[in-house]
């Protein structure tokens, strides 16, 4: 067991992101015969947070703890389709993003969120300047910088 807390300690003592320190902090107090509730409360979170670090580390060992393992969310749209959406925007010059779901409901049988389709366009960096506007179509609102 005194093993086990050196080992905790120092990956506790190496964590820049506090975050994932304070699941150390939470391991180290519970090998110290503090109980879960009590841990739960002196750092800030649920008994089942808590709970659910506890048997990470027990199953899986402290690298488990160690890093967020944060996974991001798949588009719907193909590579494919979102070229083809981000050219028909440029194209076109919609005037909102709403007009651009609809566009896509249309083509892919796919329907997104207004922010969404936000997201998408800042995530791509789709940028419709003043002057790609005036040389050729002409959105229904003028467009300064960028399409959010």
């Amino acid at each position: 067991m005194p093993e086990e807390t050196e080992t905790l300690k120092r990956y506790r003592d190496g964590q820049k992101d506090y975050r994932l320190k304070l699941r150390f902090i939470a391991l180290l107090l519970i090998a110290g015969n503090t109980g879960t509730e009590i841990v739960a409360a002196a750092v800030g979170k649920d008994i089942r947070t808590v709970e659910t670090w506890y048997g990470k580390y027990l199953t899986h060992g402290p690298d488990a703890l160690n890093s967020f393992q944060y996974q991001p969310k798949r588009c719907f749209l193909s590579d494919d389709q979102l070229a083809d959406m981000i050219a028909w925007v440029k194209k076109e010059l919609p005037s909102d993003t709403k007009v651009i779901c609809h566009y896509i409901r249309e083509q892919t049988g796919i329907a997104y969120c207004q922010s969404a389709v936000a997201k998408l366009l800042k995530k791509k960096r789709t940028e419709t300047t003043p002057s790609e506007a005036d040389s050729g179509k002409t959105s229904v609102r003028k467009r300064t910088n960028r399409f959010y």
